[in-house]
């Protein structure tokens, strides 16, 4: 039996700065919808990451919801020396990003789940994608 490796990268903690779920009533979870997902790299070994979701037409709200969601994680990190920072705060930013959208999926599924049009589950993303 191979013995477990430790990842380079860990989560020290993570919090989040904005949560907000809208119900449209007109609204449908069928209507076509817009997911934005957008990492930031706020400082050092700290990510931070945007989720917006729904549409609109003009002033009509198309989707059942509109979704806000920002969380910032802060990471610790340990790398061969022979990696250049360029590639670490790029492994920290696409990595931390992708454990960062999977609780910021999680919640969004959470809270939809008691709302009158059902939950959303968003679809799983590729880090790198972010």
């Amino acid at each position: 039996m191979k013995p477990i490796v430790e990842s380079p990268l860990r989560m020290i903690r993570c919090f989040y700065t904005e949560v907000s779920v809208k119900a449209n009533i007109s609204g449908s979870i069928k209507n076509e919808c817009e997911l934005l997902a957008c990492a930031t790299h706020e400082k050092s070994n700290a990510v931070g990451l945007r989720v917006t979701l729904g549409s609109k037409r003009g002033d009509c709200p198309l989707f059942a919801y509109e979704i806000n969601v920002h969380i910032v994680g802060q990471f610790e990190s340990v790398f061969p020396t022979k990696m250049s920072k360029k590639k670490r705060d790029y492994f920290v930013k696409s990595n931390g990003a992708g454990v960062l959208f999977g609780m910021a999926r999680d919640m969004i599924t959470t809270i939809t789940s008691k709302q009158a049009h059902g939950s959303i589950v968003l679809p799983i993303v590729q880090p790198a994608y972010l």
